[in-house]
């Protein structure tokens, strides 16, 4: 196998001295990055925990791996929790996706008035292993131990008082590094970003509170999913500046 730190495993198998791939992660690292017993192997449970491995052979078709080393990575702080309009399935797995890997700590769908087809409805459940698959994936991929907590989709108007500073997507806000100093002191903070048609006027007057921060994050106006990614980033970037 190439350089083993360049690839991450999931699993949520671990005892205090090995870790066991499912079937699936075993035959990734067998049959494609062609990894051979007593080989290293980074592996993570999601939850901020590195495990270097060695190759201990391969049972009932799951790949064991002997703990080396534990590493624990914690969360860059303070925490930042995505509210974002629920968007169709597929751009909504992209935020999954990005926003995993730029460290959100939780995901929240809202569903606000100009929200589209409700494909989520009576389907969440449903649906809910392959969303987390999608941020398994990018966990694995950006070599991330942490998987954000994904929520239930909620109403809007059932946000009510978030604690922490609330920053929305706005093209008519400011730039957002205007507030650096409010940003990385704060305790939590909470990104609202409107769904494909944005927020209605009724939704607006709400966000119309002082204590809110409107931030202009492009000179355009961007896609709900891109414009996630754009407000995530830049308010991570500010925390790691």
């Amino acid at each position: 196998m190439r350089d083993y730190r360049h690839f991450l495993f999931f699993t949520r198998q671990i005892s205090p001295d090995k870790v066991v791939l499912d079937q699936e992660e075993t035959r990734h690292a067998v049959n494609v990055l062609r990894l051979s017993e007593g080989e290293s192997f980074l592996a993570t449970d999601g939850r901020g925990n590195m495990y270097r491995c060695i190759h201990g052979g391969i049972h009932n078709h799951q790949l064991e791996g002997i703990i080396e080393e534990k590493r624990f990575k914690g969360r860059t702080l303070p925490l930042i929790h995505l509210f974002i309009g629920m968007p169709e399935k597929d751009p909504f797995e992209t935020v999954l996706v990005d926003c995993t890997a730029l460290g959100a700590a939780s995901i929240t769908p809202l569903i606000c008035e100009f929200s589209q087809k409700q494909w989520w409805k009576n389907a969440w459940q449903k649906q809910f292993q392959r969303l987390q698959n999608k941020m398994i994936s990018s966990v694995k991929q950006s070599l991330s131990p942490w998987i954000p907590e994904l929520n239930q989709p909620i109403a809007f108007t059932h946000l009510n008082s978030l604690s922490g500073i609330v920053i929305t997507a706005d093209p008519d806000g400011r730039s957002i590094y205007s507030n650096r100093e409010k940003i990385i002191h704060a305790d939590t903070i909470n990104l609202l970003i409107g769904p494909p048609g944005g927020f209605s006027p009724a939704e607006e007057k709400i966000l119309e509170n002082p204590g809110i921060l409107h931030a202009k994050i492009a000179a355009s106006r961007l896609r709900t999913e891109l414009a996630a990614s754009a407000l995530l980033a830049q308010v991570a970037g500010l925390l790691t500046d």
